[in-house]
């Protein structure tokens, strides 16, 4: 492969890997099951140069390859207003990435679309919450893949072992145990939960002690979502949920961990508060979806909505890929929600696409991912909440006390 017999596109890939095996002392490769691209959005022109590269080296994938959400919605980004030449970059990404054999999923939540390795193998993922979702709940195998080196690692179809590939460095190393005060009921937990660990974990692997029995996997997805975005959090072992951590001591190896940490009702009210720039006033929009939306919460949405109606100055956002948004329309769910008020964006996400407006100031969200980017990435106020809170905050266009 390195000799260019495998072509000039896997050449290139292995090349570049194998500059990542040096800088991180692995001394093997390790073939990988599939791939999830997170390097597929439109941050510049370099993007389309690079995938243009590999296009025209005739880059195929040697593995399945998901595509991340996208920049735009494929089929209405020129009707929501997205500029032309926005757009035209954004789609001719995702040519390019579709000519070299990935599937056109456009989502961060590829495990809620099939696309779950097995426990055990080993994949290239990027996209923090795809990341830690498939080594957490999964029992996959995934180092963090950024940009670009996601789909060479596609191409090539193997990465360095090292890092979280390796069985000694998914060691558990510190315990967080939730404390008796805590509401387990509060659908807001986990978030906050997985954002409360995420700013103490500092780079270390979390063992989560107490979460309920029941937990659903979109709990688990706003968990570690949340984890990921407060903290470089890519594997969280989260007690008698997870593969690899039936009890603690099997998550840390047999060996005790560094530090606890118990995490109180008052602690996860502080962790709720600074979830939040704004508690009082209006809210201008509401943001739903990340990571996207599946078709349980669609089934949530549309029992909160129905026979209600959403205030005229605020918009509801709703983001999700095109799978899960046909299976809910099959379902009967969206009617409800769109009778409310509610749009639903497929393919993309309020922080990839310039879906809100420059008069939407304040931004109600029920995650924790949306509300740790929106201030610095859109630079707009946000308040966190549960989904009954958002919904009823988007009723009536305003929010009072933060619901604190």
């Amino acid at each position: 492969m390195r000799r260019g017999e495998a072509g000039p596109a896997v050449q290139f890939a292995l090349e570049v890997l194998l500059r990542m095996a040096e800088l991180t002392d692995a001394t093997s490769f390790v073939p990988i099951a599939s791939a999830h691209v997170d390097g597929c959005l439109y941050e510049g022109d370099a993007v389309v140069d690079f995938v243009d590269h590999l296009t025209a080296l005739g880059a195929k994938v040697a593995v399945p390859t998901t595509l991340n959400a996208i920049s735009v919605e494929l089929s209405q980004w020129r009707a929501q207003g997205v500029p032309t030449r926005f757009g035209d970059q954004a789609v001719r990404i995702v040519d390019g990435y579709l000519a070299m054999g990935a599937r056109p999923s456009f989502s961060c939540a590829p495990y809620a679309m099939g696309h779950t390795p097995a426990f055990g193998q080993h994949v290239a993922w990027g996209e923090s919450n795809a990341i830690a979702y498939a080594n957490s709940v999964l029992g996959a195998r995934t180092d963090r893949y950024g940009d670009f080196l996601d789909i060479l690692a596609a191409i090539a179809g193997r990465v360095p072992y090292q890092g979280l590939h390796q069985t000694e460095r998914r060691r558990g190393e510190l315990r967080f145990v939730l404390a008796d005060d805590v509401d387990t009921s509060d659908e807001a937990l986990y978030p906050l939960v997985g954002y409360a660990i995420g700013l103490l974990s500092g780079g270390r692997i979390p063992v989560v002690e107490g979460l309920p029995a029941d937990a659903r996997p979109d709990d688990l997805k706003a968990l570690l979502a949340a984890a990921a975005s407060s903290g470089a959090v890519a594997l969280a072992h989260l007690v008698g949920l997870t593969p690899e951590a039936p009890d603690v001591i099997t998550a840390c190896q047999g060996e005790p961990p560094s530090s606890v940490t118990h995490l109180s009702a008052a602690r996860l009210a502080e962790v709720r508060q600074a979830l939040s720039t704004k508690t009082d006033g209006q809210v201008d929009a509401v943001a739903l979806g990340s990571p996207h939306f599946s078709v349980g919460e669609f089934r949530e949405l549309a029992h909160l909505v129905r026979g209600r109606r959403m205030a005229s100055q605020v918009r509801l956002l709703i983001t999700t890929s095109q799978f899960m948004r046909d299976r809910a329309q099959e379902e009967g769910l969206l009617d409800p929600i769109r009778a409310f008020g509610g749009e639903i964006i497929a393919d993309t996400c309020v922080l990839l696409s310039p879906l809100l407006p420059q008069h939407v100031r304040t931004v109600m969200t029920n995650s924790g991912k949306y509300a740790h980017y929106i201030p610095s990435l859109l630079q707009k106020d946000v308040v966190f909440g549960s989904l009954a809170e958002c919904v009823a905050a988007a009723e009536s266009g305003h929010v009072r006390g933060g619901f604190l």
